[in-house]
């Protein structure tokens, strides 16, 4: 046990010489065998030598970048026995990922060059931790410059992290829903306009405006005609500063379905919406569409 022990505590001595030789001039096995003797040791004192080596090296991996070595060491403690005698490596392997390393990884997968393929497994680990920090910066100044990076990574994950995403749509805090507006319309519409269908009638006309917003830009030009679509059912639901560019999209469209609704419009003899300027747009998207129907109104 002082054997084990002493080569725990050098390990630790060696930190600055490993992390100016990481990764190439680094033994392949450091890390694996570090986990091997961490997972037999049964001395509280060498464990914990142990347990600080393995934070070090996790460290030194995300600051250089090497985020498969990173994977592979916090693969391994998460691969440990669920059970007392390795609760010490439970515990390391939520540290490994503690704010600022996760601050670190999330960031990294923002940034403008291809996308590490480790970065998404990393980060799928929390979904509910990557989302907060999407929300958190995307309040910033320039956040729409991050929003590329984001729907990037967010459609590598998949359905775990977009499924959660759609629920935040339903959210009572309004940050959360504005910074799911904006990703899902970036990354998946076509969830946006299920929320959108559900959820319209209890946001603030805020909320309602960016998405009506986002799903009218150019960029999601393949979803027209079902924004179209939703538009048209949710109408009388929406906020009167919301609908007229929510007509202009129905007109836009060529929602023809909406034609009966936009004439009811028109004429001043809908039951909500009979503000002149909405009966303006309500015979610009008629006009637009060449709806015949309408020509005796």
């Amino acid at each position: 046990s002082h054997c084990r022990r002493s080569v725990a505590a050098g390990l630790n001595e060696l930190t600055a010489v490993i992390e100016s030789l990481w990764p190439n001039q680094v033994p392949e096995d450091l890390s694996k065998g570090t986990l091997t003797a961490l997972e037999k040791e049964r001395t509280p004192e060498t464990a914990a030598l142990l347990a600080a080596f393995l934070e070090t090296l996790g460290r030194i991996a995300v600051n250089r970048g090497d985020y498969a070595g990173f994977e592979t060491i916090l693969t391994g403690l998460e691969r440990a026995p669920k059970d007392k005698e390795h609760d010490h490596m439970t515990n390391l392997a939520r540290r490994m990922i503690a704010q600022d390393r996760w601050l670190v990884l999330v960031d990294a997968s923002f940034a403008n060059r291809a996308l590490d393929p480790v970065l998404p497994r990393l980060l799928q680990r929390d979904p509910e931790r990557l989302l907060d920090r999407m929300s958190l910066l995307l309040t910033e100044p320039m956040s729409h410059e991050m929003v590329p990076g984001m729907a990037r990574l967010l459609r590598t994950i998949g359905v775990p992290v977009l499924n959660l995403l759609e629920a935040r749509l339903y959210d009572s805090r309004k940050q959360r829903v504005s910074a799911a507006i904006k990703l899902l319309a970036a990354t998946d519409p076509e969830r946006l306009l299920r929320g959108v269908d559900r959820a319209i009638a209890a946001w603030e006309w805020n909320l309602q405006d960016l998405a009506v917003s986002e799903l009218s830009r150019p960029t999601n030009s393949a979803s027209a005609q079902s924004a179209a679509g939703v538009f048209a059912r949710v109408l009388a639901d929406a906020h009167p500063l919301v609908v007229p560019m929510m007509i202009d999209q129905i007109g836009l469209a060529m929602e023809i379905t909406a034609v009966p609704q936009l004439m009811e419009i028109a004429s001043g003899e809908h039951e909500m919406l009979r503000d002149q300027f909405v009966r303006i747009k309500a015979i610009e998207a008629l006009g637009r569409m060449r709806a015949v129907e309408a020509i005796e109104l």
